[in-house]
């Protein structure tokens, strides 16, 4: 071998190892969903790749959000790289679909990937928005490519059918996403979590595993689905009255629980609201719900059955205010009257926000003198989580063994619980990475770090779900509050164009603010005064006016210590 043929030999490996050096990392990129329950989207960026897993939406509290109903992840980062280039949907949660309305109207020629369930119930959501994408659909087991990454659905068990997990080959190593998850050795559709493939995985080794942490502070384990089942068939045959079950419209295994008892003890069934019975709907016809085939009747038809023959199934154990139990528990439904001898059974447990909506429901319950159960201490069980608690969280930790562990799916304080179950694991503490919406994560050859800076994330707040994709202001939700806190003062001022010489009295409207007389009096006086007040040369100045005469007029309402003076607006008419 000739010195001039090694040193060329040499001169291209070490070509090659520079371009290996220079080929860039996968980025791991959370727009949602870390730092909050809900609105998850996660990024894994791998060269022109940009893989987006889930895309959810969250519900505001209504004391910080006025006026909106739903908050939805600013995707600009997406924006501005030409979108992603599939979405990857793990369940049909609106935690982590519903943003996808907003998405799709931007970027409509994504791929959308999903398994049966979940795609048809994206299908029906997006067909409201007049969208109709590029669904694609997948199964558990299966592998499929998405530019530069090989994907790999695995199936989970959670409160909904169909739901997976991802394996996610990159250039740079292999990534576990559980999803949401638990695991339920007796489910009711006998679909359990594939351990034995994750455990293969893992096996063959995992640079991280990225793991829903929405239960990371609760021990133990969760309930099976299937003790439900046991209660229902338990308490429905002691019943006299109509049975009530309420529950999330996507919860199939608590309809297909409800189901069964009713059909054990000879009641017919009938499903209310449009979100359930399209669910039930799309679930019948792929099979995942089986029950007799007489068993649903039509809502309509409900006059012609008696109390002790029905069983009820329907959406707002959240205490929504459109739902069909908050309907009937205000005396508003137009086929269910309920009263005495009915039970109504609260098939889940209240979201985190929604704790005064529900006590309220549950005392217009009370009041028109239902029977009503709530899963409690000696009562039930009547719902069961659909995510891991810690045993089931330390047992997929044991059979992944990750290089890397990166808790996502909750608030902050789950994020630091499920890390430090990790590193109970035998987890490295320093290979946890606690991170929130905005962070961003290197993978290289295996190993993770915390890349340096942060991508632009945000919330967009909406005013009904086909309102402005904008979405309301961070400055219109500040002065929807002060409103709602102090009030509003209306001031409509008549001058004279040429003068500014106050042709009548002001009018003062007020709205939120006390209607004692003497206030709107001195008030007036007031505004009369400032106008009166300013230099000649002011007074036909529209925007001294305005200033002097808010500042004068809010001088009027006492401020103490349980009410913020009012905004003022003033309104200058020149004739």
């Amino acid at each position: 071998m000739t010195a001039a043929f090694m040193r060329r030999t040499l001169s291209q490996e070490t070509s090659a190892r520079a371009l290996i050096t220079r080929m860039p990392p996968v980025r791991l990129i959370p727009l949602g969903g870390l730092g909050e329950v809900g609105m998850n989207a996660l990024v894994v960026e791998s060269a022109e790749t940009r893989l987006l897993i889930d895309c959810g939406l969250m519900f505001p509290h209504a004391e910080s959000a006025l006026g909106v109903d739903v908050v939805i992840p600013d995707l600009k980062y997406l924006d501005e790289r030409g979108g992603p280039t599939a979405v990857v949907l793990t369940h049909a949660h609106e935690d982590h679909i519903g943003a996808l309305p907003y998405l799709l109207a931007r970027h409509p020629h994504v791929p959308v990937y999903g398994t049966r369930f979940t795609l048809g119930v994206v299908k029906h959501r997006l067909a409201e928005f007049g969208l109709s994408p590029d669904f694609r659909e997948i199964a558990p087991r299966e592998r499929f490519q998405i530019g530069t990454t090989t994907v790999e659905a695995l199936r989970v068990c959670h409160s909904t059918p169909d739901a997976v997990g991802l394996c996610i080959e990159t250039p740079e190593g292999r990534l576990l996403h559980t999803g949401d998850f638990k695991l339920d050795l007796t489910p009711v559709d006998g679909e359990r979590t594939d351990l034995r493939r994750f455990a293969e995985l893992g096996t063959n080794g995992t640079a991280a595993l990225l793991s829903d942490s929405t239960n990371a502070e609760r021990g133990g384990s969760s309930i099976s689905e299937r003790a439900v089942a046991e209660s229902f068939l338990r308490l429905f045959p002691q019943l006299s009255g109509r049975i009530i079950v309420a529950a999330f419209a996507s919860n199939i295994h608590r309809v297909q629980s409800a189901l069964t008892a009713a059909a054990a003890c000879g009641r017919k069934a009938v499903v209310l609201g449009r979100s359930m019975q399209e669910n039930v709907r799309l679930a019948t016809d792929l099979g995942l719900l089986k029950y007799p085939s007489d068993l649903l009747v039509d809502p309509e038809t409900l006059e012609f059955f008696k109390p002790h023959e029905l069983v009820i199934l329907t959406t707002g154990a959240q205490g929504e205010p459109r739902s069909g139990l908050f309907r009937m528990a205000h005396g508003e439904h137009k086929l269910v009257e309920l009263g005495r001898g009915d039970t109504v059974i609260l098939s889940s447990r209240a979201i985190p926000g929604n704790e005064i909506a529900v006590a309220g429901l549950c005392d217009e319950l009370a009041r028109i003198g239902v029977d009503l159960l709530e899963d409690r201490a000696g009562v039930g069980p009547f719902h069961a989580t659909g995510h891991a608690c810690q045993d089931e969280q330390r047992l997929l930790l044991s059979l992944v063994q990750p290089a890397n562990f990166v808790p996502i799916h909750g608030e902050h304080r789950m994020l630091v619980a499920h890390a430090r179950t990790a590193v109970g694991q035998g987890v490295a503490r320093e290979r946890c990475f606690v991170i929130e919406d905005g962070d961003v994560l290197e993978l290289t050859n295996g190993a993770i770090t915390k890349a340096p800076g942060r991508a632009p994330v945000g919330r967009i707040y909406l005013d009904g779900r086909h309102g402005d994709p904008d979405g309301a202001s961070e400055i219109t939700l500040r002065d929807r509050a002060l409103l709602a806190d102090a009030g509003l003062v209306l001031v409509v001022l008549a001058i004279d164009r040429k003068t500014g010489t106050l042709l009548r009295s002001p009018e003062i409207i007020g709205r939120g603010v006390s209607e004692d007389a003497a206030l709107f009096a001195t008030a007036r006086a007031n505004a009369e005064t400032a106008l009166a007040s300013l230099p000649e040369d002011s007074r036909t100045d529209v925007r001294a006016v305005q200033e002097a005469v808010r500042a004068a007029v809010r001088r009027a309402f006492p401020k103490d210590q349980d009410r913020k003076r009012p905004m003022v607006l003033p309104l200058v008419v020149e004739l």
